[in-house]
């Protein structure tokens, strides 16, 4: 092969490579990941409408009745899965506040090495104002990145049993909101309106105790209390 045709090849090939090498890389291709049915958290969470639950404050006596107005468990398509969440819409009669789920606003990653990243996220509307608190999540992995965003939320583990107010619970899931509003502050006691929350849900039966770490009359005093769940009704 004469010279000349073996330089033109050679600089050939080296202009392909250095165009090949210039190319922006290429997207992960999205791949489908399969169904993410509720599972267990279905257990934690689905609850009929007319289901009710009655708390009392610690602190106060004061008694806090909420009503589960509405529940669905709806699916959403994309085109690298299909998921499903739970959305619903509870009521506090004596505080005439309302409670409601939203989808969280990051979408699923079609990664397959994030395949246990998010399968489920619920979080609502505080009641005392308008932030929206992660309250339960799963997979239950402490190791995961903390749901919630500016009010971050941790898995803290599970009890086989615990006692409230003289009933023993079974299957008790513990998440922390670092910091968050999302709590009903009891009428005779004023608080800063800011603090942490614990939230113990257990398996077909709700929130049995939100404990809640604030300040109190606007001052440095660390105050806290308990929302413990008295007595609650599920319908069938």
């Amino acid at each position: 092969m004469p010279t000349l045709t073996k330089t033109c090849l050679y600089l050939l090939c080296t202009a392909l490579l250095l165009l090949n090498a210039c190319k922006p890389d290429k997207p992960e291709e999205q791949k489908y990941l399969g169904n993410y049915p509720l599972g267990v958290v279905k257990d934690y969470l689905y609850f009929k409408p007319g289901s009710y639950w009655v708390y009392e404050c610690d602190s106060t006596g004061e008694l806090d009745s909420q009503v589960m107005l509405r529940c669905d468990t709806p699916w959403i398509r994309k085109s690298f899965i299909d998921y499903q969440f739970i959305e619903y819409s509870k009521y506090s009669f004596p505080f005439k506040t309302s409670f409601s789920t939203f989808e969280y606003s990051n979408d699923i990653l079609y990664c397959e090495k994030c395949k246990r990243g998010l399968s489920t996220l619920i979080a609502f509307k505080s009641p005392s104002n308008t932030a929206l608190d992660c309250t339960f999540f799963f997979p239950f992995d402490s190791s995961m990145a903390a749901a919630g965003g500016s009010s971050p939320t941790y898995y803290k583990g599970h009890y086989d049993s615990m006692q409230v107010l003289g009933r023993w619970y079974k299957d008790v899931r513990v998440f922390q909101v670092q910091y968050a509003g999302g709590f009903i502050e009891p009428k005779n006691i004023k608080t800063w309106g800011d603090g942490q929350i614990t939230y113990y849900w257990a398996k077909n039966v709700g929130i049995i105790r939100q404990q809640v770490w604030t300040i109190k009359d606007g001052f440095n005093t660390t105050f806290k209390f308990n929302w413990n769940l008295k007595r609650y009704l599920i319908k069938q």
